[in-house]
């Protein structure tokens, strides 16, 4: 296994943040379980309760708490075929307080002509188009003070971290998406553990 060095929260708190960016499969869903989720939406039983083994650990909690500590939430997924079931009424269905999502299914990020490639993390268009939209609810938000959190390390957290946001790799051990020998990483094994990161008394 490559080695990477993972640095400690209580050293390392994340400060100034306003906004916080999920990715959602394998980060606030289980990758396996989209299409089991959207078949319960279709038949109207998807809610919190009949979703608890489908989404990982804690994420209803943890954003209950950051939306009530005043934090601006999103959604930045790569997506193909996610996004027209991940509407509001999803969202509603399980109460996830997101204020805003963007998908790399979404027509502007396309190819433009043929033989372009379709602009989806860790590509930096579609970080500036989250950062746009977050801009509706928090008019003067600076790139630094958004948090992107992800499982893939080079899409989510190096995607997120070269157009100025920060960034936390929650931690998935396949290969494609681990960090290589000599990383420097923040990173969370729960949903949770990214409470120790962020100073949350600003």
């Amino acid at each position: 296994m490559d080695s990477f060095q993972c640095l400690h929260p209580r050293r390392h708190k994340i400060s100034n943040i306003k906004v916080i960016l999920f990715d959602i499969g394998g980060t606030a869903c289980k990758s396996h379980q989209k299409d089991t989720m959207i078949d319960m939406q279709r038949l109207g039983t998807l809610n919190r309760e009949t979703a608890q083994e489908m989404v990982n650990p804690g994420i209803f909690e943890l954003l209950d708490i950051l939306k009530e500590a005043g934090f601006c939430l999103g959604i930045l997924s790569n997506t193909s075929k996610f996004k027209k079931d991940l509407d509001p009424v999803y969202i509603s269905a399980l109460k996830m307080p997101f204020s805003f999502s963007v998908f790399s299914s979404e027509l502007e990020f396309q190819p433009k002509k043929e033989g372009d490639p379709i602009r989806k993390k860790p590509h930096p268009d579609i970080f500036h188009a989250a950062y746009s939209r977050a801009k509706v609810f928090v008019p003067d938000l600076k790139y630094e003070e958004v948090l992107m959190v992800g499982n893939n390390f080079k899409k989510d957290f190096l995607g997120a971290q070269a157009v100025g946001m920060k960034a936390i790799w929650f931690e998935c051990f396949e290969p494609a998406k681990m960090p290589s020998e000599g990383d420097i990483v923040t990173s969370i094994s729960t949903m949770m553990d990214l409470l120790r990161y962020i100073d949350m008394e600003e």
